[in-house]
């Protein structure tokens, strides 16, 4: 008997798009990285001792998308530079050793890498992103990667998307956009590009409703890619 989960499925896959995809480009945070360890460390030792409690992986999950600052303002609007600062500083300490790929991930990217599949990433992360995609393995299979210090606007602005599909040299219709939130699918979307939602994530399904495809973890994503 067909469950729910595959009722959903089914009818999200009827109405996807056909592409044809000439690149894919991954959100990193939640999507080919899990960086939760690493913020929940971070923002417990320099945030809840300012705001007096501790600060729990879902809440931090939560607030993700704006630029470090903003994030922190909605924390301690008073000393906000100061305490972004160190947020940033003790991440930056900790975020090679403590963030792990996710089960499939490499199996993925260098499976797609292996079939010529333009591939990059589009990222709220600052510049950062680089040195933990070449920690794990992965630069190398990346001719892209957009961070928020190459664009004006974030996700859900279409333009960290537009940039990417541009440093992939394909068209924006072309481009499949793997990400865990829904801002990934709204900025692909935006873009005129196609989103695919990454249901092990940190959202779990709540970029469902504004996906066009669905991938319960990684493998589903080069499935997807080899019937076509």
């Amino acid at each position: 008997m067909p469950t729910a989960d595959d009722t959903a499925r089914s009818s999200t896959t009827s109405a996807r798009p056909a592409g044809p995809f000439a690149g894919v480009a991954f959100d990193l945070d939640g999507t080919l990285v899990n960086t939760l360890p690493a913020m929940e460390l971070s923002w417990n030792a320099i945030l809840a001792p300012v705001i007096g409690r501790a600060i729990p992986a879902q809440e931090i999950v939560g607030t993700l998308g704006p630029h470090l600052i903003e994030i922190v303002r909605g924390y301690e609007p008073d000393d906000a530079e100061a305490l972004t600062a160190a947020l940033a500083a003790h991440y930056r300490s900790i975020f090679l050793t403590t963030s792990e790929l996710y089960d499939g991930i490499v199996e993925l990217v260098t499976g797609l890498a292996g079939r010529g599949v333009a591939l990059g990433v589009v990222t709220s992360m600052d510049a950062g992103a680089r040195p933990l995609l070449e920690h794990l393995g992965l630069l190398q299979h990346f001719s892209t990667v957009v961070t928020c210090d190459d664009v004006a606007h974030l996700k859900p602005h279409p333009e960290p998307v537009l940039a990417v599909a541009a440093g992939l040299g394909v068209a924006p219709a072309e481009l499949l956009v793997v990400g865990d939130s829904p801002v990934d699918m709204v900025a692909a979307r935006a873009a005129g590009a196609v989103g695919g939602a990454a249901l092990w994530g940190f959202s779990g399904r709540k970029a469902e409703s504004e996906a066009a495809w669905l991938f319960d973890a990684p493998v589903d994503v080069h499935d997807a890619w080899t019937r076509r």
